[in-house]
């Protein structure tokens, strides 16, 4: 499902892109998370540029029913991180969380950099 997402998206078809991804999904049902995802989706194209490529960077499953599977796209101009999860019941993996990020730190599994502490009280 998602190396069909990335065809569509490549060739600029965001909504066929999520039409199938979606499909069976409980995300699918609504409307607002759905245009939401649209929007980011186009937003993020128009901000880095036209996806070139993709790979699959990482799988990860938890037990019999839930897995992720993380995807770095190449677009033009900047690398952008998705990562689908998973969940299978009975038979049918079906999407149930998606994730979209451009945080390159995060990519590496480092910390982004936290905002200076506060100084320790000392009256204490």
């Amino acid at each position: 499902m998602a190396e069909e997402f990335f065809k569509h998206l490549k060739v600029n078809s965001v909504d066929a892109a999520y039409s199938g991804l979606l499909r069976d999904s409980k995300i699918a049902d609504s409307r607002e998370d759905v245009a939401t995802l649209k929007a980011k989706t186009r937003e993020a194209i128009r901000a880095f540029g036209d996806i070139l490529s993709w790979d699959l960077i990482a799988t990860k499953q938890v037990g019999s029913h839930l897995i992720s599977y993380t995807y770095i796209a190449a677009a033009k101009s900047y690398p952008i991180r998705w990562r689908f999860f998973f969940y299978k019941a009975s038979d049918i993996w079906k999407l149930v969380d998606i994730r979209i990020d451009d945080r390159l730190p995060r990519m590496f599994d480092e910390a982004e950099p936290a905002a200076a502490a506060a100084p320790a009280d000392s009256t204490r």
